[in-house]
């Protein structure tokens, strides 16, 4: 376990800070649950954020004109590493045209700038309103046309919507979109764009179509490939609560490369939907996605390589989350893939390139919702969630390392104020750690606030480290699968009452490892010999070690083979 002896007095000082430190100050270094962004009378909304490359971050957000209905502007803001706002307090207007401009996308630009894309709302419509793009210096400048180069209008009635945005890695960005192609709203198409470091984009003037739709498309997920080319995942919706998941993959050049409609990825009977994607270099992309298949329904994952060939199983595999309520999420690292999803407690599951498990842990003993996955560039992945902790809606992360044990002995919550704090983004700091942005009210109003947590699980400058002490963890079972002896870590973070047991897959208890006792805090062993009750070999097959402790509990699953 890391000391914190020499943080004592930084942590003391870090709690000053919050106490004396005006909330709408905009003054310099990272606060102790959150720096202020946003300092709007309007409501803010949707937010994004993306690295600069020198260790700061970028946030765009959209904010409600005071008094003015349906209208709103975009604003952006640079901070750097150290919690320095870069640019003026509230940072500097993206567009302020007529309407609404939303649903802000961010994109590096890989030269310290960053490319901004969004749904515009302008008058008049036909002439007017689109997707739009911006790219910004590292100095706040904005170097294309002012208010953005529109680079898509709407075809019928309808604006663009589900708009996704991913680097091209040549100093422009990819896009795509659904439109809608009739009034009816029961047809849509899948559009992509490409655009360069001056505003141009490089494909047919409004865009291509990637996928023909036939339904109701929706939840758009694109990923770069490792041919500056693009893949897409969307779910195509149709009635009766069913929907099937489909892919593509578009060159360098705006040529569909997995047929005019793509491909299905999945269309067993039952809905499926909430498709996120993440490229995997020479082995293609995965997909996730939630499925109300009727008789396994859960979180499935398909590895599709570079020539369109689904690589696992007919309609996707399985992935072991237990309790999962959707809004998946996937990051890929060297041959190995991440998954998460919402699900309680908030789980993680490490998968090969064959689609088998490797391992699958609980990140924390507490909920979570709409994870994201940000890569720590070492192999391991930082899990930043939202989960619901005494009645208020607060945020949290924790770094996982490739063997799926947790980097830091507790997860970090990044907020201290007892006010819902929703709809979090995140991304990498380029040292491992993350920045996360997300609205909260506690200054009154809807405000948008972010944090940077490190590779160490600090809160940089201030050398605090922000825990969750009610939190009990489980490391992985290892060996798996196993012959006989499994172990698993527990880590309490105090002394407390502790049950743990081995089930079967029927919920029978086959053996029992702490009768509830009090254990004290740091961390513990479980061994299990693979023996039941009266000592005798288990057979193979799969089991659960079950945990709890006053108003805890986790979970490891252990498949014995002979």
């Amino acid at each position: 376990m890391r000391s914190h002896r020499p943080y004592l007095r930084m942590a003391a000082l870090a709690c000053l800070v919050c106490l004396v430190r005006p909330a709408a100050s905009g003054a310099a270094g990272w606060i102790y649950g959150g720096n202020q962004v946003s300092f709007a009378a309007g409501a803010v909304h949707s937010r994004a954020v993306a690295p600069d490359g020198s260790g700061g971050v970028y946030v765009a957000w959209n904010v409600d004109s005071a008094g003015t209905p349906f209208e709103s502007n975009l604003r952006l803001q640079r901070y750097d590493a150290i919690g320095n706002p870069v640019w003026a307090v509230g940072g500097i207007i993206i567009c302020n045209a007529p309407a609404d401009q939303i649903s802000p996308a961010l994109v590096p630009d890989d030269s310290g700038g960053v490319l901004v894309a969004w749904d515009d709302r302008r008058p008049p419509f036909a002439t007017a309103a689109g997707i739009y793009a911006q790219r910004v210096g590292p100095s706040g400048i904005a170097m294309w046309t002012t208010n953005g180069v529109r680079v898509a209008g709407p075809r019928t009635d309808f604006y663009p919507t589900d708009l996704a945005a991913v680097t091209d890695h040549q100093t422009g960005m990819f896009l795509a979109w659904r439109d809608d192609r009739s009034s009816r709203d029961t047809t849509s198409a899948i559009w992509a764009q490409r655009v360069n470091w001056q505003g141009t984009s490089l494909w047919a003037a409004g865009g291509v179509i990637v996928g023909l739709g036939g339904a109701a498309a929706a939840g758009i997920a694109i990923a770069s490939d490792a041919t500056n080319g693009l893949y897409l995942s969307w779910d195509e919706q149709y009635i009766l609560a069913s929907g099937d998941i489909r892919a593509q993959r578009v060159d360098f050049a705006g040529s569909a490369q997995w047929g005019s409609d793509g491909l299905v990825v999945c269309n067993v009977p039952g809905r499926q939907s909430q498709a996120a994607m993440d490229g995997w270099g020479a082995l293609g992309a995965v997909v996730t996605w939630t499925d109300e298949r009727l008789l396994n329904p859960g979180i499935y994952a398909q590895r599709i390589n570079v020539a369109g060939t689904p690589q696992w199983a007919a309609n996707g595999a399985a992935v072991p989350l237990t309790s999962s309520n959707g809004s998946p999420a996937v990051r890929t690292d060297g041959s190995q893939a991440y998954v998460s999803a919402t699900t309680n407690p908030i789980q993680l599951e490490k998968l090969d390139s064959n689609g088998a498990q490797v391992w699958g842990i609980d990140v924390a003993s507490i909920d979570g919702t709409a994870p994201k996955l940000v890569s720590d560039g070492s192999g391991g992945v930082n899990v930043v969630w939202n989960a619901v902790t005494g009645g208020d809606d607060d945020i949290y992360d924790r770094r996982i390392l490739p063997s799926g044990t947790p980097a830091w002995v507790f997860a970090f919550r990044l907020n201290t104020d007892n006010v819902n704090n929703m709809y979090s983004v995140a991304t990498t700091d380029g040292a491992g750690g993350i920045y996360a942005a997300w609205s909260d009210v506690r200054t009154g109003t809807d405000q948008i606030y972010l944090s940077r947590v490190t590779v160490d699980g600090m809160v940089p400058a201030l050398g605090v480290e922000r825990r969750t002490p009610r939190a009990l963890l489980l490391g992985p079972a290892r060996p798996q699968p196993a012959h006989a002896d499994v172990q698993v870590d527990l880590d309490l973070p105090d002394a407390r009452q502790v049950h743990a047991s081995i089930v079967d897959a029927a919920g029978r208890t086959v053996s029992t490892l702490l009768d509830g006792g009090t254990i004290a805090a740091g961390r513990h062993a479980l061994r299990w010999d693979g023996r039941d009750r009266r000592g005798t070999p288990v057979p193979p097959g799969l089991y659960f070690l079950l945990v709890r402790a006053p108003s805890e509990r986790a979970s490891r699953r252990i498949v014995i083979t002979r």
